[in-house]
């Protein structure tokens, strides 16, 4: 039996890497530009995650001074931390830190978007300090980012300070994947205002869809949450 689950693990592990393309809403397909990311695997000393015109500085696991105190205050303890900045084809910039598998005790957070005791959780969280903007930031939060919930369900939000938000829905179905092949999160895909904007696979080496017609700022903030999650995905595979 055990020599099954390791040749079933092994055949899935293969169709995600061959099959990076993540199967999302058909609007998103047919209107976004769909980018290759580099950097995901191999050796992670002074990784950069790149797709496109968009990458990141050289990816920190720690926090660096000048980080939002009020985040640090909230996940000092967390057992993982990452941070970078990360650069858009428009030349813009930000600031992201983030942390995983944290402890809290009645966090208060994204305003009160998620506000309970929190003992253990496979949770992702993040703020992001835009470098151009002292009035406004984002925070994010999935709160179990490899849970398999049903169709459609949301996992996740984006939102600042404004009260602009993203919803982050978890996508478990990839291009060619046999219908036998148990469920798993292989990516995530992002909606504003019920339509979606993009979308980013962890499977493989990755790849990120970006709608064609969004805001350089929310290109910006699309690009940032999609580099978290595929470090955070690969922090994951090595831990």
């Amino acid at each position: 039996m055990k020599e099954l689950v390791v040749v079933l693990m092994i055949f899935v592990s293969a169709i995600a890497s061959k099959a990076q393309g993540i199967i999302v809403s058909e609007e998103l397909r047919s209107n976004s530009t769909i980018l290759d990311v580099k950097g995901k695997q191999g050796w992670q000393f002074n990784q950069v995650i790149s797709f496109g015109g968009f990458h990141t500085s050289k990816i920190k696991r720690s926090w660096s001074a000048g980080i939002d105190m009020d985040f640090f205050e909230r996940f000092r303890a967390a057992r993982e931390k990452l941070s970078f900045t990360q650069y858009t084809p428009d030349s813009l910039s930000c600031t992201i830190i983030a942390v995983s598998r944290f402890f809290s005790d009645e966090t208060e957070f994204l305003d009160g978007f998620m506000g309970y005791s929190w003992k253990f959780v496979n949770s992702f969280a993040g703020a992001i300090m835009l470098q151009n903007s002292t009035e406004n930031s984002w925070e994010f939060l999935i709160s179990d980012p490899d849970l398999i919930l049903e169709k459609n369900a949301g996992c996740g939000i984006v939102k600042d300070k404004n009260g602009n938000q993203i919803s982050i829905h978890g996508v478990t179905k990839m291009e060619g994947q046999p219908k036998w092949v148990p469920a798993e999160v292989w990516g995530y895909e992002f909606f504003q205002d019920g339509i979606s904007v993009a979308a980013v696979s962890i499977a493989g080496n990755g790849r990120v869809y970006i709608k064609n017609d969004l805001t350089p700022e929310l290109k910006l903030i699309i690009s940032a949450v999609s580099s978290s999650l595929l470090v955070r995905h690969n922090l994951m595979d090595n831990s």
